[in-house]
């Protein structure tokens, strides 16, 4: 495991998850079928640790886990929630110096910040946003 790509993308078709958002314990997949990804919002790298934060948003109840183990990873979280975060910078993180045969990834890196401001701008803060985190092994 070297790392994430993490993509945030906005909901075309919000209202399924407006509609069954109390339920995502029971119909994750239902959801999942019902939602259809929208614009990018935002995207980043990150190292080994680089979305522990995410993680601890879950902890937390303000984001939630909806699988794939990082093929990719499914978390949603409101706009009001994440947004304020990246518009900060990402998180800091603990990940370690990982050194392979072609590769190299400096101890707690995380790369640029892409941000497509005019679908962030356009996005209700109560706006559920889908993160997908892929393993970048």
């Amino acid at each position: 495991m070297l790392g994430w790509e993490v993509t945030v993308y906005r909901d075309l078709k919000e209202s399924a998850w407006q509609s069954t958002a109390r339920w995502f314990n029971r119909t994750v997949f239902k959801v999942h079928r019902k939602a259809k990804l929208g614009p990018v919002v935002a995207d980043w790298k990150t190292s080994f640790f680089g979305i522990s934060w995410i993680d601890e948003l879950v902890k937390e109840g303000k984001a939630t886990y909806h699988g794939g183990y990082g093929y990719p990873s499914k978390f949603t979280m409101k706009a009001s929630v994440l947004l304020p975060i990246l518009n900060v910078g990402l998180p800091a993180n603990n990940s370690p110096l990982v050194i392979g045969d072609d590769y190299f990834v400096p101890e707690k890196w995380s790369g640029e910040l892409i941000w497509n401001h005019e679908v962030a701008a356009a996005c209700h803060p109560d706006e559920i946003l889908i993160l997908h985190a892929w393993d970048q092994s």
